[in-house]
């Protein structure tokens, strides 16, 4: 009977899921990844409403300058993943190249919305914002080079966790932000807040370490 190779792998290799809830890399994958889907979708979704109840932007230009800040994560996305493959090829160093990069962008992210949150100018808080909105999204590849680092023959169950707790974030963030100013009444604690995120995001880049293959146990 011919026999489907896919099939085989299958058979031969159960999926460790001891290794794998037992493995730090993808725990700190999973908590960088929440970070990030966090806080675009506060862009995604809240946005809007913070440049209207703190800047004084019409409903009509909250949406323009919206689509501004999805501009820096459009070209973020793009370049990140040419970076990570740069760095990669010039220093043979994969969590340099991931996490190095990903706890940079996610810092610099940080501060930026920290920026933003002391400019006093309309424009100059858009631009920063947007421009942390960039860094963000350069993050974006090195969290999916690094879940086929660390997934070896299990990637495709090592980023679908990672990407589901990102999924369950983003399914959060709303009603948390509506909790949350609901409590405070200021939007601006809440761009405080999630400069926080972004800087907490950055921290678990910094332990993540692409080297650590999850492999079933002998």
């Amino acid at each position: 009977r011919d026999q489907n190779p896919a099939e085989d792998a299958t058979t031969q290799t159960p999926l460790p899921w001891r290794a794998l809830l037992s493995s730090s890399a993808l725990w700190l994958l999973c908590g960088q990844q929440i970070c990030r889907a966090s806080g675009y979708m506060f862009f995604a979704s809240w946005f809007p409403t913070f440049l209207q109840q703190t800047r004084d932007i019409s409903v009509k230009d909250s949406g323009y300058l919206q689509a501004v800040v999805f501009g820096g994560t459009l070209v973020g996305s793009i370049f990140g993943g040419k970076l990570v493959d740069w760095i990669w090829k010039r220093t043979g160093n994969p969590r340099l190249s991931r996490g190095g990069v990903g706890a940079s962008c996610l810092l610099a992210c940080g501060i930026l919305i920290l920026a933003a949150w002391y400019a006093t100018s309309a424009l100059t808080a858009i631009l920063l914002l947007s421009l942390g909105a960039l860094f963000a999204a350069i993050a974006g590849p090195c969290a999916f080079a690094a879940s086929i680092d660390i997934g070896g023959r299990h990637v495709p169950q090592v980023f679908g966790i990672m990407n589901m707790s990102g999924n369950f974030a983003v399914a959060l963030c709303p009603i948390a932000v509506a909790w949350f100013f609901e409590q405070t009444e200021n939007w601006n604690l809440i761009l405080l807040l999630f400069a926080g995120i972004y800087i907490v995001g950055a921290v678990f880049w910094a332990f993540v370490n692409p080297s650590k293959v999850i492999r079933a146990a002998n």
